[in-house]
């Protein structure tokens, strides 16, 4: 499952109320629902209790890069928040009047092993948003996320399918810029990173699949209207861009997980590449909106008996009830995308 862009703020108890449009917040609705939804993962694929399902969150865990609101965001990722019922008579904008069934501990609770994280630009602000802000924080890894790149690989339960993941950080390439600050929110990945990627894949080159976790993304299609203007200047940058599809052909991987842009898409990384990009909404920040839905992706991988593989993306979208947000999947096959491969190929 991969969430994204979570953007927590300072507290847990927050509604996004910022004028900034980028610098919102996540919103405690959405943290509640989206714990009550990945509950029901299991039951809604058909998988046994036992299933180790994992969870990637392809950056932007913070808001504005401080140190609190990572605290806030690990403690709703590994641990839960318990919230008084009494100083929650507004959820959003409206006071109403909570059933009783309405769970007041937002945490995901979700085990370490199976919790895989990479940074995005926000958490390298280190608390300093504005007009230019930050580009690279060196003290994000190891203190608040792993240090990338990293490799973990993940393998089915009756051990006939295994992935390489791949997680980078797709702002350390701006570590040795001279102006530190990245105006247009773009990416740029350090070779030394790929160079490592490759190295790696030399030595673990027996997996089915390959796939990079990444913040910023190749494709510059951008649907929504906030990103119309310089959408390309929010993605990896040009030389970054050429150096990942070298690394795709190289080292054959096959999708990229990306966030950043706050919508879903899934395309080829570039024509007759059979390499897709897949990129997440955002799925806690903000009012929750039908007409730009917050929301995240679950991706189901198999492999058949003659070696080709499945990759199924199933868009979760947020659906506004009376007196809180829910997620619910989106309507198959409008919304699902399917990805065929041959195996370790």
């Amino acid at each position: 499952m991969q969430i994204s862009d979570l953007h927590f703020g300072d507290a847990i108890n927050r509604h996004s109320a910022e004028w900034i449009p980028g610098c919102q917040s996540h919103h405690v609705d959405l943290a509640i629902a989206l714990k009550t939804t990945l509950r029901r993962m299991k039951s809604i694929f058909g998988l046994e209790a036992t299933e180790k399902l994992h969870l990637l969150v392809s950056g932007d865990l913070t808001s504005r890069g401080q140190g609190d609101e990572f605290h806030v965001a690990h403690t709703y990722l590994l641990s839960e928040f318990v919230l008084d019922r009494n100083a929650m008579g507004s959820l959003g904008s409206e006071t109403v009047a909570l059933p009783p069934d309405v769970t007041l501990t937002p945490g995901l609770r979700w085990p370490p092993s199976q919790l895989l994280t990479i940074p995005g630009n926000h958490d390298h602000w280190n608390g300093n948003p504005g007009v230019f802000p930050p580009a690279f924080n060196p003290d994000v890894s190891p203190q608040h996320v792993p240090t990338s790149p990293w490799r973990k690989r993940l393998v089915s339960r009756d051990e006939n399918l295994s992935l390489d993941l791949y997680g980078i950080d797709s702002n350390r390439g701006w570590v040795n810029e001279m102006f530190d600050s990245n105006q247009f929110a773009g990416g740029q990945i350090h070779p030394d990173d790929l160079d490592w990627i490759e190295r790696e894949h030399e030595k673990h080159s027996d997996a089915d699949l390959r796939c990079l976790l990444s913040h910023h993304g190749v494709s510059d299609r951008a649907v929504r209207s906030r990103f119309r203007l310089l959408p390309e200047a929010k993605t990896l940058l040009g030389p970054s861009k050429v150096a990942v599809a070298s690394l795709c052909r190289n080292c054959k991987v096959h999708v990229i997980l990306t966030g950043h842009l706050h919508q879903h898409l899934v395309e080829p990384i570039s024509p007759g590449h059979n390499c897709y990009e897949v990129r997440c909404f955002s799925t806690l920040q903000g009012e929750p909106d039908q007409n730009s839905p917050q929301g995240f992706l679950v991706h189901v991988v198999t492999k058949d008996r003659f070696d080709e593989i499945t990759w199924e993306v199933h868009p979760f979208v947020v659906v506004q009830k009376t007196h809180r947000a829910g997620f619910e999947i989106s309507n198959p096959p409008e919304f699902m995308t399917t990805l065929k491969f041959p195996s370790n190929q």
